[in-house]
């Protein structure tokens, strides 16, 4: 969302970390809004708050430093 200040970090590490991403508002689109239903319910997941993050199919709720690099190491992509 545009008000999310973790959102914003999670740009800026991802940008820093030099991690491809692409962001996608959930509240100024419902084409987005309806992918993160789907996938949050395809991993038995109810989201209830950004930022949401995809990382190679595994979804992260909120954003937790640590945890975001060691996923994006699990997955190759840092």
């Amino acid at each position: 969302t545009s008000w999310c200040g973790a959102c914003k970090k999670a740009k800026r590490l991802l940008s820093q970390w030099k991690v491809p991403f692409e962001e996608k508002d959930v509240e100024a689109s419902a084409s987005a809004q309806r992918e993160l239903s789907a996938k949050a319910a395809a991993q038995g997941l109810r989201p209830s708050g950004v930022p949401v993050i995809d990382v190679a199919g595994t979804l992260l709720m909120g954003l937790d430093e640590a945890t975001l690099r060691r996923t994006l190491e699990a997955k190759k992509l840092l």
